[in-house]
């Protein structure tokens, strides 16, 4: 947690006004347990020239991979972020915050887009959804459990990337070498003609689904 924070450039002291964290949404524990992004993003305020302050070595990623805006004043602002690599982006539009902010950490989730590489060992679903209209469909999986609590959705293509952590399945690292079945779920009344990938924990699997049509 981000605690009250005056920030000290040149004799001027600015009062914090919000501290923005960006995580990943496939991971375990909560958005606030998670580690930040280790991307340096671009990071600002629709409709406002403010910039995170840069943290002391001159980026405005912290060390704690917060972004932090100062002396916004009273005001209602909504923080957008990008990602020079196109590996990341938001699923939904970021809320809107009353600064300054009580508290003033903001958690944000991202979701690795298709041009992502993950390490070695990660189980990776790269998905592609085939038929009309499947652009921006909303992807979760069930497993014998139930409905996973992690969820995507298709790009402007029809395709995904859907990480499953290991902690969520098995608990143990390294992951063993196993198949787990899966069962594809949509959105929107769509349904795959066969929605069931085998999916091989610790690896990559590459699976194509024929849609029904809207």
């Amino acid at each position: 947690m981000v605690a009250e924070l005056r920030v000290e450039h040149d004799r001027w002291t600015h009062r914090l006004s919000l501290a923005v964290r960006f995580v990943p949404h496939f991971a375990p524990y909560t958005p606030a347990e998670r580690p930040p992004v280790r991307e340096r993003l671009e990071v600002g305020l629709d409709g406002r020239p403010e910039r995170p302050v840069p943290g002391p070595s001159g980026s405005p990623r912290q060390t704690d991979g917060t972004y932090r805006f100062v002396d916004l004043g009273e005001d209602s602002v909504r923080p957008t972020v990008a990602s020079p690599s196109r590996r990341w982006i938001t699923l939904e539009p970021l809320p809107l915050v009353t600064v300054p902010a009580t508290p003033p950490l903001l958690v944000v989730e991202l979701w690795p887009t298709t041009s992502a590489s993950f390490a070695p060992g990660t189980t990776v679903i790269r998905g592609v959804l085939e038929g009309a209209d499947v652009a921006g469909l909303l992807v979760t999986f069930e497993w014998a459990l139930g409905v996973l609590p992690l969820r995507t959705r298709s790009d402007a293509y029809g395709e995904f990337v859907y990480i499953l952590p290991s902690e969520l399945v098995t608990g143990i690292e390294p992951v063993p070498a196993m198949t787990l079945p899966l069962t594809l779920h949509l959105d929107r009344g769509r349904v795959a003609s066969v929605p069931v990938v085998s999916v091989r924990l610790g690896r990559e699997t590459n699976a194509r689904f024929a849609v029904s049509p809207p």
